[in-house]
């Protein structure tokens, strides 16, 4: 059976951090966030969703399996849910809330020192008694990035060689509606692409012009083809019998996040409703701006679910993937979710044709596995156009599964290196890294790979660096061993940026690059000094790289 403990409130009323404390988040910052109103927050359990409990004016209750799951966990974001109605005019909601953030930071205080995380706050008014709101959720949802398993990546090595399978002389081949749900593979009884033929999507297809106003509407990465294989790689409807029809309406905040997600259900019983507002709720976009200034905008389509897969329609218009593009050829496997709808390895590297001779380190840890396609795509359009890039290849994976006890700083192993004039070699000295070891916990031997590839690729000329943003180098104290500028091409950014990386660029005299923006130019920034980088400011203080917009 298992057990739960009850914290009550009247008792966790315990000291905050202090502003000043680095990379701290404090209660009165999460207080002070825009309430977002709904009429219900609707749970999602796919596994990306950990639920406490705070009953209607109750005390805080927590699982203690979810409290393992959750220090163990990747954590994205944080909701904080509570209803508008009361029972009483004099009851102070807010000091409630923060009675129960209280609450939480005394259970979990890693929470609050991780600046990475995204806090929403959520007043639900779909309830107008004790005994409706009772019905509903009252308290936190830790939205999580679920941790690889040996199964996971041996399906995404099994992934990369439906992938890329050879191909021939075949030309390319239109991945049919059909295809999408055939369970053997990403082209099930179709043939590969001919890759000498599959372009890379460009900005010009999905960014929106400003109007006679100079506004520009708020708009996904990849536009509605994005929004498209986002949906689907999250809602694989199977065989199943279902026919729905949902009109949406998203508010997006000028930071590019979704603050609330209405679905109206047009068609069909609404068994998709949930997972559906998860997804677009997790989705971050180009905020709108008018003359130049990020503002909220609205969003509105039309979405519906079947047994061929979830469908977007804009004014009546079906959206669909552009032909013979890298896109559309990852629409046909959307639904397995293997491939990233931000796709900055592509759009970085295209957008800096100077990098040349470079020798690319890659994260292959589960938690990047998504983004290993990009890599190994990006290798394969070259090497068919003849104009390879790259000298060198050097993947690591934080240990060959070494249990995290055992990794000393500096000597965690897993590294596998190798040049880059073969595609074949290096997509299988990618599988090799990959099914040597998933990652294990979040820190990775990030500074220590990089400075094998620095002292031994002497003819390499960029050294460029594909991380993950959520996992913190666990070795940044030998970062001085690094004589060479890394670029840093940072996958997973849902919000700020991890400073440790900002600082491997400051430290080595690199960049940093998302798919939006670049960032140059950082040992120039002096004690004191603050600069703007992906809709967060950031400061020199104390010769270290902290956030100032903390929320």
């Amino acid at each position: 059976m298992k057990s739960t403990f009850r914290l009550f409130l009247a008792l966790a009323v315990c000291g905050l951090f202090t502003p000043s404390t680095a990379g701290a988040t404090s209660v009165e910052q999460i207080l002070s966030l825009k309430t977002q109103t709904v009429d219900v927050r609707t749970l999602a359990p796919t596994g990306e969703e950990i639920y406490i409990q705070t009953p209607f004016a109750k005390p805080i209750i927590v699982d203690e399996e979810a409290l393992k799951q959750i220090k163990a966990s990747t954590v994205l974001s944080i909701e904080l849910v509570y209803s508008a109605f009361k029972s009483s005019e004099s009851f102070d909601q807010t000091g409630l809330n923060k009675q129960r953030l209280q609450s939480l930071k005394a259970l979990i205080p890693e929470l609050f020192t991780n600046n990475l995380i995204q806090w929403k706050i959520i007043e639900q008014n779909g309830c107008d008694s004790p005994e409706s709101c009772n019905k509903l959720f009252h308290g936190f949802i830790v939205n999580i990035r679920p941790e690889p398993t040996a199964e996971s990546m041996k399906a995404e090595v099994d992934f990369l060689d439906e992938l890329f399978a050879p191909t021939g002389s075949l030309e390319f081949v239109e991945i049919k509606e059909d295809a999408m749900r055939i369970p053997s593979g990403p082209y099930g009884a179709h043939a590969a692409p001919d890759w000498s033929k599959v372009r890379l999507p460009t900005e010009e297809e999905y960014t929106p012009k400003p109007d006679e106003n100079n506004h520009t509407p708020a708009f996904y990465k990849l536009g509605y083809p994005g929004v498209l294989m986002h949906l689907n790689s999250h809602i694989n409807t199977g065989k199943r019998k279902v026919d729905e029809t949902y009109n949406t309406r998203l508010t997006i905040d000028p930071k590019g996040y979704a603050q609330t997600a209405e679905l109206t259900l047009e068609k069909g019983e609404g068994i998709y409703a949930k997972i559906l507002q998860q997804a677009l709720r997790n989705m971050v976009w180009i905020p709108a701006r008018t003359a130049g200034k990020r503002v909220e905008d609205k969003v509105e389509f039309t979405i519906t679910v079947n047994n061929k897969g979830v469908s977007v329609f804009v004014d009546g218009v079906p959206v669909e993937f552009p032909e013979r593009t890298a896109f559309s050829l990852f629409g046909g496997v959307a639904h397995t979710g293997n491939i990233q709808t931000d796709s900055n390895i592509l759009k970085v590297i295209e957008r800096h044709p100077e990098w040349n001779d470079m020798a690319v380190i890659g994260d292959l840890t589960g938690s990047m596995s998504p983004y290993t396609a990009q890599i190994l795509l990006w290798h394969k359009l070259n090497i068919e156009k003849n104009t390879n890039r790259t000298k060198h290849f050097y993947f690591f994976n934080d240990g060959d599964s070494k249990p995290n006890m055992a990794k000393k700083t500096g000597k965690v192993g897993g590294i596998y290196d190798g040049i880059g004039d073969s595609f074949d070699d290096v997509k299988d000295l990618a599988k090799k890294c990959m099914m040597a070891g998933g990652g294990g916990d979040a820190p990775e031997n990030n500074v220590e790979t990089l400075i094998k590839a620095t002292t031994e690729c002497l003819e390499c000329k960029e050294f460029v660096m594909i991380a993950d943003n959520y996992a913190t180098p666990r070795d940044m104290r030998l970062i001085d061993q690094v004589n060479k500028p890394v670029r840093v091409i940072l996958c997973g950014v849902w919000g700020p940026i991890n400073p440790a990386y900002l600082e491997m660029a400051r430290k080595t005299g690199g960049s940093v690059h998302t798919m939006e923006e670049d960032l140059d130019g950082l040992m120039e920034y002096t004690e004191g000094s603050t600069f703007e980088f992906n809709g967060s400011e950031y400061q020199i203080k104390n010769g270290v790289i902290i956030r100032l917009s903390k929320m």
